[in-house]
């Protein structure tokens, strides 16, 4: 965060008068050589210039906002100005030079060397000789002569990047269950004193990411961090028994059925209550019995079988390359940055 205090402070000029229009642009300047007055087109450029007997002095001509030449002394002298406007070289329409034309970057130190056809210059803008100012159509209504006035303070402030994240190796392939690792440079900007925290999306479905360490505190240096994103292996499971044929295996059921019959009929001769107790314990052995056969005879899906058992397989991370965003988060600021991760 920068802020800073712009001031704008005019010097004193009594020598020259600037007469604003109704639209507050400037349509009169008298100086000690005399008055000029100015006619603008309809986005506000000046387009002529008259001296105070009403005769033409110049013109200026624009063609999509740019001002691309000036009319002058029955001739036309074209501009050839840099990426802010402001004007350079100026050529006549033999294509000779006629004009060049150096300043410092804001239009100061205003320097010419030829003749000087046209007072725009910096940005495009009038330059008055007389004052040393260029004209951007302000208007300070407390002054009428261009006495010193000075504007009040602006307080200006311009949020800046607290930090900065980096992953200098920003791909990997990895086989499903296997987990890929990304180091991470968080750059302070000055002095971040507040934590930074991390936080990653568009990961594949069964898998995970996490931070070591899960939060830094960069102060003026650049703190490492390391990303490390884990993927699911695809895994297996045995289901019921099955005869050779791959079928379940009925007669061991009806093996397994039988053993609650039996145990009633070892206890029919011991007393009641116990044989009570036991065939409550038998009929919900049989009933757990005929829901797991049930259970077995539907087949639950694809898997495979051999003589005896059957597995069915459980998918793991899917295959496929995805775009995982990393942010981190500092106070309100969140910055991000992209991994690539590729599971096999």
């Amino acid at each position: 965060m920068v802020t800073c205090n712009l001031t704008q402070l005019l010097p004193n000029i009594h020598s020259t008068r600037h007469k604003p229009e109704r639209l507050n642009r400037m349509a009169q300047k008298t100086t000690a050589a005399g008055t000029v007055y100015y006619l603008y087109d309809l986005a506000g450029h000046v387009i002529t210039e008259l001296n105070s007997s009403g005769g033409w002095n110049r013109g200026e001509v624009y063609a999509g906002g740019r001002h691309v030449a000036t009319y002058v002394n029955s001739t036309t002298y074209f501009d050839h100005a840099d990426w802010l406007g402001t004007e350079r070289v100026r050529t006549d329409a033999s294509g000779d030079v006629v004009e060049t034309c150096q300043s410092l970057p804001f239009g100061d130190d205003l320097g010419c060397s030829g003749s000087d056809v046209s007072p725009l210059h910096f940005t495009g803008k009038q330059h008055d000789d007389e004052t040393g100012l260029d004209y951007f159509g302000a208007r300070y209504d407390a002054s009428t002569d261009f006495a010193a006035s000075t504007s009040a303070a602006l307080a200006e402030t311009i949020n800046t990047a607290s930090f900065t994240l980096s992953i200098p190796s920003a791909s990997a392939t990895v086989q499903a269950g296997q987990s890929a690792t990304f180091p991470i440079t968080v750059s302070p900007e000055g002095n971040l004193s507040t934590p930074v925290s991390f936080a990653c999306s568009g990961l594949p479905s069964k898998s995970i990411c996490t931070f070591a360490p899960s939060t830094v505190t960069p102060g003026t240096t650049a703190t490492k961090d390391t990303l490390t994103i884990s993927t699911t292996a695809p895994t297996t499971a045995t289901l019921w028994p099955l005869d050779p044929s791959g079928h379940p295996n009925w007669p061991l059921f009806a093996a397994l059925a039988l053993l609650p019959a039996l145990a009633l009929l070892a206890t029919r001769k011991r007393n009641p209550p116990a044989r009570r107790k036991l065939r409550h314990l038998a009929w919900s052995g049989a009933l757990a019995l005929a829901l797991a056969m049930t259970l077995s005879a539907c087949g639950g899906g694809g898997g495979s079988s051999s003589s005896g058992s059957t597995t069915q397989t459980i998918a793991g991370t899917p295959a496929g390359s995805y775009q995982v965003t990393v942010t981190g988060t500092s106070g309100s600021e969140n910055i991000t940055a992209q991994v690539t991760l590729t599971v096999q």
